[in-house]
């Protein structure tokens, strides 16, 4: 038997179907200006780089040089690049990079067809290693120091952007020790944000793997590992899985920085409730006025990021002090980026400085809490200090 629809029925699903397009319209709308507003911005960036520039270039400078080690899982490519395809292997290799004098900023100048060392930032050698070369290189560099530091990239890169961001940072912080970027295959489109979630996920075990290697090593006593953006998720995800697997001795040796950390709140919530108080503490990098975060949140269905908080709430003061992490609120470093993404790169020299006073490869980690950076005077302030000016 048929049951026909009667009035209020129809005005029930009417009712119903306002109801969710008036929730879901704001979002839209929303989603459909950042979209736009990404792609605006990004008629204004420069030509990204091309694989070119990793070539090592003849030219002699005078200038800083760095060593940075790479490990990757991205794929080789014909032309001398890696992909945004994951293989099944790790690669590593080991670059000299000329940094020019003077340059403290976010944006690198990448070599153009003359490289030109006072100007740009130049690859100088490029040695391709297998992992005893690997292993060798870095216990080498750690000799003086007993620490070293890996870097993860986020969202949205190639495999050099990562390599020339973490030559800028290692020289302008002066850490000492050597400095280790672990690149996964990003799709590097702004469109490709579900496609770079699923890369960084994929990249887990790998990442692992490579925590696992650089930490058995004997000269090492702290392994500062740094993810950027999605590079923190990946991060978190996986120390989340050494602490499944019950590996204290890697544990007790890292030291975990996240920077604008892409991360839903609840997700992270999950992540420290596994992996427990850190020492040091997790530090977290957060800036309120960070678009790429602002963006990433509703591209995630109009869910706030972790690199986003406000140091001011009460709420989110509760919840640092409860969970033992450190978060530091760089909102005034005024990165040179369009998308106010990458203020942890402008403030390498401050904590590279401050690192250096404390004696410590993890600046001023040693206790939970909130913090904020004030530009105006280059010191470090509690929030409710911030608040009385």
């Amino acid at each position: 038997m048929i049951r026909m629809r009667n009035s209020s029925d129809q005005s029930d699903r009417s009712q119903n179907l306002k109801a969710v397009t008036g929730t879901l319209r704001p979002i839209f709308f929303k989603l459909v200006g950042s979209v736009a507003i990404m792609l605006l911005l990004s008629a204004c960036v420069a030509i990204r780089p091309t694989t070119t520039v990793l070539h090592p270039s003849k030219v002699i400078s005078t200038h800083q040089v760095v060593e940075i080690l790479t490990a990757t899982n991205r794929a080789l490519t014909t032309d001398g690049g890696f992909s945004a395809v994951r293989s099944g292997t790790l690669t590593y290799e080991l670059y000299e990079i000329s940094v020019p004098a003077g340059v403290h900023s976010t944006e690198i100048p990448f070599p153009k067809s003359s490289p030109d060392p006072t100007s740009h930032f130049v690859v100088l050698s490029r040695k391709s290693l297998d992992q005893e070369q690997f292993v060798t290189a870095v216990s080498r560099k750690s000799i003086a120091t007993g620490s070293a530091a890996l870097y993860v990239h986020g969202y949205n890169q190639t495999y050099q952007e990562a390599l020339f961001r973490l030559a800028q940072v290692s020289a302008d912080s002066n850490l000492g020790g050597p400095a280790i970027l672990f690149s996964w295959p990003s799709d590097a489109t702004l469109l490709g944000y579900v496609a770079d979630r699923d890369a960084s996920l994929a990249s887990r075990d790998d990442l692992v793997d490579v925590i696992r290697t650089i930490s058995g090593m004997t000269p090492i006593r702290q392994l500062i590992v740094a993810g950027h953006s999605m590079g923190g998720f990946l991060v978190m995800e996986a120390t989340r899985q050494i602490k499944l697997a019950n590996e204290r001795a890697v544990l007790d040796k890292i030291g975990i920085v996240l920077a604008a950390p892409d991360i839903d709140p609840e997700v992270f919530k999950t992540q420290l409730s596994l992996v427990g108080r850190m020492n040091p503490p997790i530090l977290i990098m957060v800036s309120r006025e960070d678009r790429a975060l602002e963006i990433a949140g509703l591209l995630s269905g109009d869910r706030p990021r972790v690199g986003r908080l406000d140091v001011s709430d009460p709420r989110v003061q509760a919840v640092v002090q409860e969970a033992g992490v450190l978060v530091l609120d760089i909102t005034s470093a005024q990165p040179g980026d369009l998308f106010k993404h990458d203020g942890f790169a402008s403030m390498a020299t401050f904590l590279g400085r401050l690192a250096s006073d404390r004696g410590t490869a993890v600046p001023f980690a040693t206790r939970s809490g909130l913090l904020v950076y004030d530009s105006t005077r280059s010191m470090l302030v509690s929030p409710s200090r911030v608040d009385a000016q």
